[in-house]
C-alpha cells in the first residue's frame, strides 16, 4: 500500500487505517505480524505514508486474542479449541520474548493445518467479514461515499473481491462452486467497486 502511493501528490495528507477485518487469514508467517505489537511502533517513521492504528487498538481491546494473534479469529475452518490450545502455547513463548521458538512453532502450527487453510476460510465466513468492513466504511466515509469526485482505497487480498463481486450472496458454506460468479481479479489489479 504505501509503495502504490509514495508517488501521490498529496501523499503527505493521506492517512492509511488499519482494519483488522480485511486482514489475511494465515499471515502468521509474514516477518512484519510476527512482531506487530513492537514493529508498528515504528512503521510511521519508515512509510511516507502515515499509519493510524487507533482503530486496529480498539479492535483488540475487545478480541480474546491479543495484537500478534488477531488473525486466528479468521481460521474459523479450524476447530476452536485446537486454535485456543495452540494461541496459549504461542503467546506464552512470545511473552517470554523467544521469538525464534514462537516462529517456528507458528510455522508448524500453518504447516500441519495446510490443508485446511489452502482453503483459507469459508465464503461465508468471508462475506460477514466484508459485510462489517462495508458497514464500517458507511459509517467512517459518509461525505466521501456520497461524493463521486472522492474515494477510499481499500488494499486487501482476493477473497473480499470475490465475495464483493459475486452476484449471489455467500450464506452458506457448502456453495463454493458459487466463485464461478466472482470476478477473477488478479494479483496487485486495481479494481472500483460500489458499496
Amino acid at each position: 500500500m504505501t509503495y502504490a502511493l509514495q508517488n501521490h501528490p498529496n501523499v503527505d495528507k493521506i492517512i492509511a487505517t488499519v482494519h483488522p477485518k480485511i486482514a489475511e487469514v494465515t499471515c502468521g508467517g509474514h516477518d512484519f505480524i510476527l512482531d506487530i505489537k513492537n514493529n508498528k511502533k515504528e512503521f510511521n517513521m519508515n512509510s511516507s505514508v502515515k499509519v493510524d492504528w487507533s482503530y486496529f487498538d480498539e479492535y483488540i481491546k475487545n478480541s480474546k486474542y491479543a495484537e500478534n494473534f488477531f488473525f486466528f479469529e479468521n481460521m474459523n475452518l479450524l476447530d476452536e479449541k485446537v486454535k485456543q490450545e495452540e494461541y496459549f502455547k504461542l503467546k506464552e513463548l512470545y511473552d517470554k520474548g523467544d521469538i525464534k521458538k514462537y516462529k517456528d512453532e507458528l510455522q508448524r502450527f500453518l504447516k500441519e493445518n495446510y490443508k485446511v487453510f489452502i482453503k483459507y476460510e469459508s465464503f461465508k465466513h468471508s462475506t460477514e467479514r466484508f459485510e462489517d468492513f462495508k458497514r464500517y466504511l458507511k459509517q467512517e466515509f459518509k461525505e466521501t461515499i456520497n461524493d463521486k469526485n472522492k474515494k477510499v482505497l481499500c488494499v486487501c487480498h482476493s477473497c473480499f473481491i470475490n465475495v464483493a463481486t459475486s452476484s449471489i450472496p455467500f450464506l452458506k458454506d457448502e456453495i463454493e462452486e458459487k466463485q464461478d460468479n466472482c470476478y477473477k481479479i488478479k494479483n496487485g489489479e486495481i479494481i472500483s467497486l460500489l458499496i
